[in-house]
C-alpha cells in the first residue's frame, strides 16, 4: 500500500476524477482505469503533468490546485481500489 490516507484521497478522488475516470476508477470509454495500475507509474504521470513534461491540459488543470498531500492521499486511494 502507498503512504497516505486513502479516506482523505476518496473525498479527493470524488470531487476531481471520479467524473471521468469512474466511482471506482474503472475508467470510461475515452478515460483510462485507475484501479489496477501500479503506484509507480501513476506517481510518476502526475509528477510529469505537474512539471509539465507530459501535456494533458485537462487534467493538468485538474491536478495544479492539489498539494502534495492531496496527491499523496489520491495514490493511498488507488492502492487499495483492488482490495
Amino acid at each position: 500500500r502507498a503512504p497516505g490516507d486513502a479516506d482523505k484521497g476518496a473525498a479527493v478522488y470524488a470531487e476531481s476524477c471520479a467524473r471521468c475516470h469512474g466511482d471506482k476508477g474503472q475508467g470510461r470509454p475515452h478515460d483510462p482505469p485507475l484501479s489496477g495500475q501500479h503506484i509507480k507509474y501513476l506517481q510518476k504521470q502526475f509528477t510529469n503533468m505537474l512539471a509539465d513534461t507530459r501535456m494533458h491540459p485537462r487534467l493538468q488543470k485538474i491536478l495544479k490546485p492539489l498539494t502534495e498531500g492531496d496527491i499523496e492521499n489520491l495514490l493511498a486511494y488507488f492502492s487499495i481500489l483492488d482490495d
